[in-house]
Formats: C-alpha cells, sequence, structure tokens
C-alpha cells in the first residue's frame, strides 16, 4: 500500500525495438505529489494545538492569547521546559546517534511497533524517522476533538492551554505519567490521548492526509469504527489511524490503539474490565509483518507472570516478529533473549528500578547487570536521558538484532 510509484510504456515491441537502436529505453517513474491530499482542515488543528501557526486553522485567533500560548510552547511554563530545550538537549542528540550509532541499513524503514508506548509518537520518531508505519499500544483512551468550528472562543483558549498543560511529563521526563493522564482526562481538561497525537505528528515535520476511527474485525483486519458498539471499548473508539506526509514526500501512517495487551485480556479470563476483552488484538498481532520493536518507560509489565497479571503473549510476538528490538530494562527481561539468536549491544549505564518499582526484587535483572560488566557488549555512552532515570541520567538502552 506505500508503493507510490508507477511505471508507464507506450508503444508495440517492433517500435521499442526501433527505439532502442536509436537511443536507450528509459523508464518514467511517477512520483505523486501528496501536498494535493493534505487535509487542510486536520492538518490545521494540528498546526495550531502544537504552536506552529494559525494559516490554516478554522477559526481567527487571538493575537495576544496566540503569543502567549506560543511562549510557553516554546520556552516553557511553570518551571517545565519547553519545546526548544527538550528539541536541543534531548532530540537532537537522539535523531543525530540514531543515525550515525544505529540502525545502519534499510531495516530502519520497516514498521516501527511501539507496545505500552501511551501516545509517545514523538520518541518513536527520533529512532525511527524512516519507518513507513507505526503501531502504539496503550490503555489510555483516544477520546476526540472539539469541533472546532463551532465551539466559543473561549473554550478554544482553554483546550489549547489544557493540552500544553497534559505534555508536561513529556516535557520533562520524556514519559507520561499514567496517573496524571487519568487525572487530566476525567477532569475533562483533555479528551483522551488523540489531541496530543495531533501535537507529536506536526511537529516532527509531517503533514496529515487523513484520520479515521478504526476496529478490527474477528481476523483482526484493521476496519473504520463507524460506532463504538462495534468495537472492545464500550466507551469510547478502539483506534484511531493517520495518514501523514513528510518533507520528502513519502507517505506515513500510524495507528493508536487503546487496550489492555495482557494475557487475560486477550483471552478474555480474569482481565480488569470488561471493555478490554480484546480477542481480535491479539489475531492483528500474530498478523503483523516483520517489525522494529521500540520500548521504554514500559512499568516492568512484561516481568509479571502472575495468574492475574502476565504478559507471555506480548512478549513472545515481540520476540518472534521483531526485527531489531530496541528498549530499556522495562521491555522484555533480559533472562529471555536467547543470545544464539540475536546479537546484543547494551548502551548507557545499568542500575536498579527507581524507587517506585524497586519493591519487586526479581525487576532487579542480576544477568542483565552481568552483561553490562562486560565490556565487549558495551557499545558506549548514550548523549541523551530518556525514561524513567531521567534524574540522575543513568540512563540504559539495549540493542537486539535478529541473527
Amino acid at each position: 500500500p506505500w508503493d507510490i510509484t508507477s511505471e508507464s510504456s507506450s508503444g508495440s515491441i517492433e517500435e521499442s525495438l526501433i527505439s532502442d537502436e536509436e537511443s536507450l529505453n528509459t523508464t518514467t517513474v511517477v512520483v505523486e505529489d501528496l501536498s494535493s491530499k493534505i487535509n487542510a482542515y486536520e492538518d490545521g488543528i494540528a498546526s495550531f494545538l502544537s504552536g506552529i501557526d494559525t494559516s490554516l486553522f478554522s477559526r481567527a485567533v487571538n493575537s495576544s492569547f496566540w503569543n502567549e500560548f506560543t511562549e510557553k510552547v516554546n520556552n516553557g511554563f511553570s518551571g517545565k521546559p519547553g519545546w526548544n530545550k527538550i528539541k536541543k538537549e534531548r532530540l537532537d542528540p537522539m535523531i543525530n546517534w540514531s543515525q550515525s550509532q544505529f540502525l545502519k541499513s534499510d531495516v530502519d524503514t520497516s514498521l516501527l511497533f511501539y507496545p505500552f508506548s501511551g501516545p509517545d509518537f514523538l520518541h518513536a520518531f527520533q529512532f525511527y524517522p524512516n519507518a513507513n508505519e507505526y503501531i502504539l499500544l496503550a490503555l489510555e483512551e483516544v477520546g476526540s476533538i472539539p469541533d472546532f468550528k463551532s465551539i466559543s472562543e473561549d473554550s478554544i483558549q482553554n483546550y489549547a492551554t489544557n493540552l500544553n498543560l497534559f505534555l508536561r511529563d513529556i516535557y520533562l521526563r520524556s514519559y507520561f505519567i499514567t496517573g496524571n493522564m487519568i487525572d487530566d482526562i476525567s477532569e475533562n481538561k483533555v479528551d483522551g490521548v488523540l489531541s496530543t497525537l495531533y501535537w507529536f505528528i506536526k511537529r516532527t515535520g509531517h503533514d496529515i492526509i487523513s484520520v479515521q476511527n478504526v476496529t478490527l474485525d474477528s481476523l483482526g483486519k484493521v476496519i473504520e469504527e463507524k460506532n463504538i458498539e462495534d468495537g472492545w471499548n464500550s466507551k469510547g473508539v478502539d483506534g484511531v489511524r493517520f495518514e501523514f506526509k513528510n518533507s520528502n514526500n513519502e507517505l506515513k501512517k500510524l495507528i493508536y490503539f487503546s487496550c489492555d495487551i495482557s494475557d487475560q485480556a486477550f483471552t478474555g479470563v480474569n482481565t480488569r474490565s470488561a471493555k478490554y476483552k480484546n480477542s481480535n488484538l491479539l489475531g492483528f498481532l500474530n498478523n503483523m509483518r516483520a517489525c522494529n520493536t521500540f520500548i521504554k518507560s514500559a512499568s516492568y509489565m512484561m516481568h509479571h507472570d502472575r495468574k492475574d497479571l502476565s504478559f507471555k503473549n506480548i512478549r513472545n510476538i515481540i520476540l518472534s516478529k521483531s526485527k531489531s528490538i530496541f528498549q530499556d530494562d522495562t521491555g522484555v527481561p533480559f533472562r529471555h533473549v536467547n543470545q544464539e539468536k540475536w546479537d546484543v549491544t547494551v548502551y548507557g549505564t545499568y542500575e536498579k528500578p527507581i524507587k517506585d518499582f524497586d519493591r519487586w526484587s526479581f525487576m532487579m535483572q542480576e544477568d542483565l547487570n552481568s552483561f553490562y560488566k562486560n565490556s565487549k557488549n558495551h557499545g558506549g555512552n548514550l548523549p541523551f536521558s530518556l525514561g524513567y532515570h531521567w534524574q540522575d541520567k543513568k540512563q540504559n538502552q539495549m540493542l537486539f538484532l535478529k541473527k
């Protein structure tokens, strides 16, 4: 579906032979200009919410509000850094490192799979800017975007301000704090994570072509979700699919599913909430093509193997589908990585889990700690901080390449 070139030729075989005698026969490749497909309304929303411009936005914007709003987006607020600071100190070093030290072959153009992601397209893009498709899975509701054509000017301004507040943990820590997201969404400051995806897609230099609510049929195929009752989430839509283009006129796709990816949710047994019984999602993941997998700040969920909470299915899917896995220590436990099947390089510094998680002794991985201490396995330090160790800067990342 991402082949946007076509070849054209005309004339008979005889004509071709005559042409060959006169000159080399060349093939014309016609590349569709995707600019004509940009959705002005959706892209205008993204440009406005991310503080880039208001040229395509559906309403006139008060200049005093806009100046104050963009100042906070770009330069920070209430002691939180803004876009300019995180771009300089975190995002630029990440993308520069990834281009010089990371995946160096056509593997980086593959599908990027990001479980336990929240709506964090931002950091996935820094490591995988050439991916043609991104699949993000997280518990948080998709939500909705207001009808900016009909709501009041005050409502528009409050929504944009609240979204900037919603992003405070990404600005400061590089990851969303689930409790803060739940509070913000439940207090109606922001309806779900949808607006955040608009923000990240636009701020990473993309133009939006389409936005569609999606779910999965019984075979795990992505289909449009026309009614909420068609999907597994009885309170809202199951997922959203974006199509967008980059500055090189390359078509990209992002799918975000609001879902529980525990074994209990896949089977519908002892699941935490009826809305998360999503066996269709397991079919979708089992049919997923080969991918690169990115995991960070995942609350060590795949380390649990209890009767009431386990993640063997998603762990096995990651290990079987991935051509590469780039993760911190919160991802697939190191003991499950068979080094006869994977080339392993570690980066940065491995430390015990932060105090929020150190009450579970098994989350300190002694085998990983020993692997880190062997200099032959080490690929060097990291020029950025990402994840739970954002304060002490003792960041760890591991790259597994399938042999």
